[in-house]
């Protein structure tokens, strides 16, 4: 990820990317207490995949699939009887996916945002996950792509959206917005 924190949820505690626990014990009391983090005092670990402690039968999430570089290394750590679900809201993410999910059987993918994760895995059929990653921020395709509206490199249009198929874009909220909600966003975010 560029810019973003990378969080951990595995079966003792909630972590950041920096270890300390964040006194969550359910995934979806981290949903729920997500955006009440600031990403801003957040760092990444280099392989926070290599932070879970992946069973070899272990159910296992990864909640911002991307290009799929964290789902194939907690697969490359599973064994037969481990599963994989994976879930993104870009739509850029659904080939890699599905192209993995076709070469893997423990691998299954859905394109929802994090916040419908426990629906996607009530969906599934699964209770409870030994461990889940969430990488939040934006990838570098995200920014190579100059369409996606990310990039200071490149022109492009001015859309920002993780999936650009829903809400607003940039370019729309800049031109209705007044000075004082620019202000509040410049701010704030």
């Amino acid at each position: 990820t560029t810019g973003g924190a990378t969080y951990l949820f595995g079966p003792a505690s909630l972590l950041d990317a920096r270890g300390r626990a964040m006194g969550t014990k359910t995934l979806e009391e981290f949903l729920q207490a997500a955006p009440k983090f600031s990403l801003k005092t957040m760092g990444l670990l280099d392989k926070p995949s290599a932070a879970l402690e992946v069973k070899p039968s272990g159910v296992y999430v990864d909640a911002t699939f991307g290009r799929g570089g964290h789902s194939r290394a907690i697969l490359a750590r599973l064994g037969e009887a481990g599963r994989l679900v994976a879930v993104d809201r870009d739509p850029a993410a659904v080939s890699a996916a599905e192209s993995l999910a076709a070469r893997d059987p423990r691998f299954v993918f859905r394109r929802a945002w994090f916040s419908e994760l426990p629906d996607v895995l009530r969906a599934l059929a699964l209770a409870q996950v030994d461990g889940a990653l969430f990488d939040l921020g934006i990838s570098s395709p995200q920014i190579d792509d100059a369409t996606r509206g990310f990039s200071y490199r490149m022109d492009g249009p001015l859309d920002m959206r993780m999936d650009p198929t829903r809400g607003e874009s940039a370019a729309d909220f800049v031109a209705r917005a007044s000075v004082r909600e620019l202000t509040e966003v410049i701010r704030d975010y």
